[in-house]
């Protein structure tokens, strides 16, 4: 009987110590999970402006006569990127207008120009001895100049899709094609 009573002693004191391990693990689980913890320093990520640039017509003179030229003027704003070179491709309908002429209004850039039928290209890269920061804002750059061959409505447009390298477009000095807007301009010529 001794052996019996012997063996349910140490089958009870095993027991015994399993149950108190197990809620001993249990409270150590349980004050893991409710222990304060410090806040973690939040990452916020930086919101990066998507630098954007664009172009639009202003006409000189609000009446247009047929006898008279009109006067474009390309304006640009880069929003605040410095600006190493331009492409400007502006279409018009050479049934109601014939180009006469471009001049350029910003010294920091040398222009060149092609016109081949109804396209005006032109391209302008910024001087080499040039060493200051050159921003659009609201900016002039060039002043095209064209005949009326006869009454009625003009429309002078801006070549551009947005990443194409075949179109109008605008370079700051990260060599990024910044140009996202073009507005051009419909002439009522009387």
């Amino acid at each position: 009987m001794n052996f019996n009573m012997n063996t349910k002693m140490k089958f009870i004191s095993s027991l015994l110590v399993v149950v108190v391990s197990a809620i001993g693990f249990v409270f150590l689980l349980a004050s893991k999970n409710t222990q304060v913890k410090s806040p973690s320093p939040s990452v916020t990520p930086a919101i990066e402006e998507k630098p954007e640039g664009r172009f639009w017509l202003e006409l000189t003179n609000p009446e247009t006569k047929l006898a008279e030229p009109i006067n474009l003027i390309v304006r640009g704003d880069s929003n605040k990127n410095s600006i190493t070179g331009f492409d400007l491709i502006l279409s018009f309908d050479q049934k109601q207008m014939k180009f006469v002429s471009q001049k350029n209004l910003n010294e920091e850039f040398e222009v060149f120009r092609t016109v081949k039928d109804d396209v005006v290209n032109i391209t302008a890269i910024k001087k080499l001895n040039s060493n200051t920061s050159t921003v659009f804002d609201k900016t002039p750059l060039i002043e095209l100049t064209f005949q009326p061959i006869k009454s009625g409505k003009s429309d002078f447009r801006f070549e551009f899709t947005p990443q194409s390298k075949t179109d109008s477009n605008m370079i700051n000095d990260k060599s990024e094609e910044i140009l996202e807007k073009v507005s051009g301009l419909k002439v009522e010529v009387n």
